[in-house]
């Protein structure tokens, strides 16, 4: 659990997921979604830079420098999240 906990506090390893993720997310909404880099602390820290999410029309819906989320501590433990700063 330490080894992985190590892991996912490299910016390498960070990019990787994210970069699996928007992928994912783009190829089901058959949009672009992409995200410069992102650094996250686990339980409740998430830092995102230069985020695009566009429609099937290709027209912008979001272009965001940063975006930081602020998520209630050991949110994967609870029933409902809590965002607590956006």
């Amino acid at each position: 659990m330490l080894i992985l906990w190590l892991l996912i506090q490299t910016p390498y390893v960070q990019k990787r997921l994210v970069d699996n993720v928007s992928n994912r997310i783009s190829k089901n909404l058959k949009t672009t979604i992409s995200i410069g880099s992102v650094n996250f602390t686990l339980f409740n820290t998430f830092s995102i830079n230069d985020v695009l999410v566009r429609d099937r029309s290709k027209d912008t819906l979001l272009h965001a420098g940063h975006i930081r989320l602020n998520i209630s501590d050991w949110f994967f433990l609870k029933k409902d999240i809590s965002i607590s700063y956006a």
